[in-house]
This record gives structure tokens, sequence and C-alpha cells, in this order.
């Protein structure tokens, strides 16, 4: 999807458009695929089924992935040995109520 067709969907304006995912690719929960063209993190999007999202999380860079600690910089991550918020594939949600942001 492209900047004209974001602004339209969400009635903005195209600046604001830009501004906005300038600051998601920033948190890398959307990449420019091309010029013109940028793809949600794929932990984010939606699939048809859990075997789908287990698939492309997969295929997913390690580094891409929201439960790479580096992809959290100064923050207090949970760890693995409390079971909060952590999924049978180790994949932990972003929306641990133990993860503090300073």
């Amino acid at each position: 999807m492209g900047q004209n067709q974001i602004a339209a969907l969400l009635g903005l304006s195209r600046p604001s458009v830009t501004s906005g995912l300038r600051e998601l690719i920033l948190a890398r929960l959307v990449k420019k695929q091309r010029n013109g063209a940028y793809r949600i993190n794929k932990m984010l999007a939606g699939y048809a089924t859990q075997a789908e999202s287990q698939r492309a999380i997969e295929d997913m860079d390690v580094a891409d992935r929201m439960n790479d600690p580096e992809f959290w910089p100064g923050t207090t991550r949970p760890s693995r040995t409390t079971g909060n918020s952590s999924s049978s594939n180790g994949v932990r949600s972003c929306a641990s109520p133990d993860r503090q942001i300073p």
C-alpha cells in the first residue's frame, strides 16, 4: 500500500502519512518494500490460520522479530521462566504487563 492510498483511507494529508510512516519504520512496525510501497511487520499482520502465522514468523529475519531482545532497547523484558505472555512457540506478546518502558 502506498502513501496516497493510506492518506485517502485515513483522511490525512500525504505529509502527515509520510511523517507517521517514518515513525513506524523507526519503530520497526512497518517496512518500506520499495519506493511508495510499505508492509506491516509480519508479527502484527493478520493471518487466516495459526499455521500460516507461524510460517510467516519463521520466515522472518530474527532481528525483525518483536521478541528479539534488541527489538526493545532500553526496556526490561520478563524472563522466559515466568511464563508470562509466552505462547507455545516461544514468541512473547509485546503487551506483557512486566515490560517496562523508561
